[in-house]
């Protein structure tokens, strides 16, 4: 079944300037978040989403994707196209155009690497990971895979691995360790979350400056016993504007217990107390407007988002049907806009899910 409620788009006002006799347009309201797509044929979910314009984006699917043509979402029938299960392997996308955009997908050998540019899709022949858990793109001759290796099958040890590509060949390169999110600025300028590097088991931010990368500690959020701060996610517009979010969980269960959002404004963090006590925090996307969407769980691990704008939160429930769950698993604003897509599912009563496109603004 699939099911298509499309956008809301309110009509301009034209009204005459007194003083010049001129038609002046106000602006139409923004909607907000709203199910745009439900019941695509592509899957079970969709686990990520990526856009690069207004007219341009991709939702993933555990059977393929779609594509966004600036109108309609139509299911990609072409051959190569990234498939897999996307409850049981992570799914990592990248752009820096629309004829360039990275994307890993995995299968029970490992993961492969699928590139579009702008004509097809092609992929590696052979995995490039156990697991890609980052992965990012600045350009058709930049881009930077991070993962593990198959376990050792004597002693079943993972290691670290990173891989970058220049345009030509994907090469095994130096890492910054376990690296699990990554958000590139430019190719002189990458950040991502990474733990067993220099500073052992500890969850550190690692930056790249185009010769070699470096390590910075998060601040110490000096917790209770039994209370374990779990970094989720980490955006960088510059190298003085990076956020990293943290959930704050309760051990033994993990059961959620606040959340910390940190900034880094070039020289120090800052923290910020986030959303509400029993908020847990991932995936981030920027508004367009120099705040972030935040994907929040929170009570009984309901679905919702998070807007943080200059000190002021205001949380979103994630849109649904009556009687139906939602989750969200992926966000990507629409750049040059204020707009922003998200990938994930609807539920009911234990069926299977619905794969689900959301979107904020028009």
């Amino acid at each position: 079944m699939r099911v298509s409620l499309g956008g809301v788009v309110a009509a301009a006002t034209v009204v005459l300037a007194s003083a010049m006799n001129v038609a002046v347009a106000q602006a139409a309201p923004v909607p907000g978040w709203r199910i745009v797509e439900a019941g695509s044929p592509t899957g079970d979910m969709f686990a990520d989403i990526v856009a690069t314009g207004p007219g341009d984006a991709w939702a993933f699917g555990s059977n393929g994707p779609e594509r966004w043509n600036g109108k309609t979402w139509q299911v990609y029938t072409g051959s190569n196209a990234p498939v897999g299960d996307a409850s049981d392997n992570p799914i990592r996308v990248s752009a820096s155009s629309p004829d360039n955009i990275w994307v890993s997908w995995g299968s029970g050998v490992g993961q492969f690497l699928y590139h579009w540019n702008g004509k097809g899709w092609t992929t590696t022949t052979a995995p490039v990971a156990h697991y890609v858990m980052g992965l990012t793109t600045t350009g058709p001759n930049d881009a930077w895979m991070f993962g593990d290796t198959s376990p050792d099958p004597k002693h079943g040890i993972f290691k670290p691995l990173a891989r970058h590509f220049d345009g030509k060949t994907w090469r095994t390169v130096a890492g910054p360790g376990y690296v699990s999110q990554v958000s590139a600025v430019s190719r002189t300028n990458i950040w991502a979350l990474s733990t067993n590097g220099p500073n052992g088991n500890r969850t550190v931010a690692a930056h790249w400056n185009g010769r070699s990368w470096t390590t910075i500690l998060l601040p110490d959020l000096r917790l209770p016993k039994k209370i374990w701060a779990s970094p989720a996610a980490i955006y960088a517009s510059s190298a003085s504007n990076v956020w990293v979010t943290e959930s704050v969980l309760r051990l033994p269960n993990l059961n959620p217990a606040g959340a910390v959002l940190l900034h880094w404004n070039g020289r120090s963090w800052s923290r910020i107390t986030a959303g509400g006590p029993t908020d847990s925090l991932s995936t981030v996307a920027p508004d367009g407007s120099g705040g972030l969407w935040i994907q929040t769980q929170y009570g009984n691990f309901l679905h919702g988002i998070i807007h943080y704008s200059h000190g002021t939160w205001k949380r979103f429930p994630l849109p649904t049907r009556q009687g139906w769950a939602s989750g969200l698993m992926g966000m990507a604003q629409v750049p040059g806009t204020g707009s922003v897509w998200g990938s994930g599912w609807l539920q009911h009563n234990g069926q299977l899910p619905l794969a689900t496109i959301f979107k904020f603004g028009r």
